[in-house]
């Protein structure tokens, strides 16, 4: 069989030409379907009257830096959805998104939303869905939303090296979400909890939660994990049921048990079933330069300035020979 080598560049070139990124406008209410990549040229909106300003079923979209806004210019009192995010395997990435209901809403598994910043969101700043699962959030900021700046539920997301700050109710909220790992993020000024983790089996790890107007870390079920910048914590366990005594047991040593600069015990009943509740704020008092528990207060003379009384104490027992 001869082939034809014009026909076989032509086709390679089709081939590639296909898989090459589309730089174009989209429409309010428009769809981007699979094997599309598209990546905006300029900003879009506002977008009222539709369901969601973007509905990307598969595919890529890049907002190229730009913003995607949403406003009520019918003066019906309805917003669109922003970025609604569907199917699989789908990647959000490099943009604004500001004003909707959700500005990032992900159903779906295997999403990929980075550098996303969402503000002024009239619900959620991004909303992962109940059903969805294996979704991944990374570098996206969610500040001034009017609840959450980052609701997940579902399960096996990955949210890490997110910023929420300002934002009416928590920063990031997984009170519905399981087998979920929170890591690195960075929680501030929220109008609830920074972290509030109060679903099952999630892994709160190496995230600074500051200046919230409640808990830094709320951790609900006993089978999630917070790791990571212990010290730093101020812990308070609420207990009921047998499980109250034991901690009531050993109430002078779990500061070093869990390896935290301070812990507050809130202890019921002793009888019915064990409920357990940590809440996790930042640690108050200041740092002492050699065993770094935040204390009251640490030592001023020459001797022994920058430590905290235990350490004096300890540094001036004798040493056996």
């Amino acid at each position: 069989m001869t082939r034809n080598p014009l026909g076989t560049i032509a086709l390679a070139a089709g081939l590639f030409a296909a898989a090459a990124p589309a730089h174009a406008q989209v429409a309010c209410g428009d769809t981007i379907g699979k094997g599309q990549t598209v990546t905006l040229t300029a900003n879009l909106g506002p977008c009222d009257g539709v369901e969601s300003a973007i509905i990307i079923d598969s595919g890529v979209l890049d907002l190229g830096g730009h913003t995607v806004f949403c406003e009520d210019t019918n003066g019906n009192e309805k917003f669109s959805y922003g970025l609604d995010i569907r199917g699989k395997n789908v990647v959000v990435r490099n943009g604004t998104v500001t004003g909707c209901i959700d500005n990032v809403y992900v159903a779906g598994s295997k999403q990929t939303v980075e550098a996303i910043t969402a503000t002024a969101a009239k619900r959620y700043g991004f909303y992962v869905a109940s059903t969805s699962s294996k979704n991944r959030l990374a570098g996206n900021t969610a500040t001034g939303n009017t609840d959450d700046g980052f609701q997940a539920r579902g399960a096996k997301h990955t949210i890490e090296g997110n910023s929420a700050s300002g934002n009416g109710e928590d920063g990031i909220d997984v009170t519905e979400g399981s087998k979920i790992k929170i890591t690195n993020n960075t929680s501030s000024g929220n109008s609830d909890d920074g972290i509030e983790a109060t679903g099952t089996k999630n892994k709160i790890t190496g995230n600074t939660s500051t200046g919230n107007a409640d808990d830094g870390i709320a951790v609900g079920d006993r089978k999630n994990k917070v790791i990571g910048n212990s010290l730093g914590a101020n812990v308070t366990v609420t207990a009921t049921g047998p499980i109250a005594g034991l901690l009531e047991q050993y109430r002078d040593q779990l500061p070093t048990l869990f390896i935290v600069s301070d812990l507050t015990l809130n202890l019921g009943g002793t009888t019915g079933a064990d409920q357990v509740r940590v809440d996790v704020g930042k640690a108050r008092g200041v740092k002492c330069e050699r065993c770094w528990r935040y204390v009251p207060s640490v030592r001023t003379e020459p001797d022994w300035s920058g430590i905290c009384d235990r350490c004096v104490d300890a540094l001036a027992e004798p040493v056996n020979s």
